[in-house]
């Protein structure tokens, strides 16, 4: 992993530890993709810092991940349903 990467990496790591035990909100959300997703003033103030449309940007890979992770869950269940059916 080159070290911007690992650098992207820990950064969103944090973004989403601190909207966890900072601001009370899911573990798996940034700090951008909830200011985009809630309007808060911070959107313009992060857009302003990392470039236009980030918190956008991070809302949609934050969702993109919840979605595939909610597709993954429900495969499993499915899978552990079809074998426990005779």
């Amino acid at each position: 992993m080159s070290i911007a990467r690992y650098l992207v990496a820990v950064g969103s790591a944090l973004s989403q530890l601190g909207n966890a035990v900072l601001l009370g909100g899911h573990p798996n959300e940034s700090i951008s993709g909830r200011s985009y997703r809630c309007r808060w003033w911070s959107e313009a103030w992060i857009d302003g810092v990392l470039g236009r449309g980030h918190c956008r940007a991070a809302f949609l890979s934050d969702a993109a991940w919840a979605e595939s992770y909610s597709a993954a869950v429900t495969r499993r269940e499915s899978a552990e349903n079809s074998e426990k059916t005779p």
